[in-house]
């Protein structure tokens, strides 16, 4: 378990290290951050209904909880858990994606 926590912190830390990497580098060379080199406006626009929110986030964290809560459980080995994302990325597709068919995907053209 210490090992784990480990890990996560690791993790954590360069995420933070990354990310404030890019606020610096947005204030000591703008160009390398921001398209012209500086900020640009941003109109007020109106928040995603929660409910197309919801719809949109769920396939993500789904794939995120099933495969690696599986590699973490110990139910999947690293291979099986990129077969498990990958099946389950297929399966997300065709439900979002009601015009993609099977014989469509599998075709060669």
């Amino acid at each position: 378990m210490r090992r784990l926590v480990r890990v996560a912190t690791l993790g954590l830390v360069l995420a933070l290290a990354y990310s404030l990497g890019i606020v610096v580098m947005s204030f000591v060379w703008p160009r390398s951050v921001y398209a012209g080199g500086a900020p640009q406006p941003v109109d007020a626009m109106e928040l995603m209904p929660v409910g197309l929110l919801l719809r949109k986030l769920v396939p993500s964290v789904l794939m995120i909880v099933l495969v690696l809560g599986g590699l973490y459980a110990g139910y999947f080995t690293a291979t099986e858990a990129g077969a498990v994302g990958a099946a389950l990325a297929l399966v997300i597709a065709l439900l979002a994606l009601p015009a993609l068919v099977l014989k469509q995907f599998f075709s060669p053209t």
